[in-house]
């Protein structure tokens, strides 16, 4: 019986010790993880500092120089006067500024052959989801300064989930995400792999947020560190669990 019954307990203390293996291993490959994410945001960062210091180039240039990488092409200035077409404007939904939910605008414009979104600012959505804001957009021939962006692919769901809407004969088409492949694939037309925030609209009636990382590096870091020390004090309370029993025993 005394047999049985330390087997029991043998077996119980097998199964803790996975668990606890099986857990810290976790919290620390999460650590891990968000190092280097951190580390990944923190080169990410130093370029856009570089980038946002050079001299704007006209955007011809950057398109001949076919280079479209994130590094690349982060918050670099560019030149270039675009034509608006009769595509739908794009409204990206959840956005968020100070605290107050909407959407981001985007207009389809043309530069020479090529396509190209331009972001409009953020417009405050209505408590009524049917019901959409009244937009300001670009109905004439612009030259336009402005900064190079992509969106960061959302891992869990990239669809655009597209919703069509016609306000006050406006073509309107909300999406969920700014997958710029999906988009031209919308609209049978190829765009560009970026789109462009502008610095020389005056008196525009909405704001434009500047947020091309969603999250900074020190705040990898930071959560980093967190998984680390919930690590850590895993280990001691094992520890202090293992001595009180021992000191029972004895």
């Amino acid at each position: 019986m005394s047999r049985d019954k330390g087997a029991v307990i043998s077996l119980k203390s097998l199964l803790m010790l996975f668990l606890t293996l099986g857990l810290f291993s976790i919290l620390v490959n999460l650590g891990f993880w968000q190092l280097d994410r951190g580390d990944e945001k923190a080169a990410l960062e130093t370029q856009l500092e570089y980038n946002s210091r050079q001299s704007s180039l006209a955007l011809e240039v950057v398109i001949k120089r076919d280079q479209w990488s994130w590094q690349e092409t982060l918050g670099l200035m560019v030149e270039a006067e675009f034509e608006p077409t009769q595509l739908p404007l794009l409204l990206l939904d959840n956005q968020i500024l100070n605290g107050e939910v909407g959407y981001l605008v985007f207009q389809i414009m043309r530069y020479q052959q090529h396509y190209m979104l331009l972001e409009l600012g953020f417009s405050k959505a209505s408590m009524r989801r049917e019901q959409l804001p009244e937009i300001e957009q670009l109905t004439a021939r612009t030259a336009m300064i402005g900064k190079l962006y992509a969106k960061q692919p959302n891992r869990l769901s990239s669809d655009l989930h597209p919703e069509f809407f016609e306000p006050n004969n406006l073509n309107v088409v909300r999406i969920q995400n700014l997958n710029i492949d999906a988009i031209g694939a919308l609209f049978s037309l190829e765009l560009l792999p970026v789109a462009i925030q502008p610095t020389n609209l005056t008196d525009w009636s909405m704001p434009f947020p500047w947020h091309p990382l969603p999250m900074s590096s020190a705040k990898h870091y930071g959560y980093a560190a967190q998984w680390f020390t919930m690590a850590f004090a895993l280990v001691i309370c094992v520890a202090a669990v293992i001595w009180c029993h021992r000191r029972r025993k004895i």
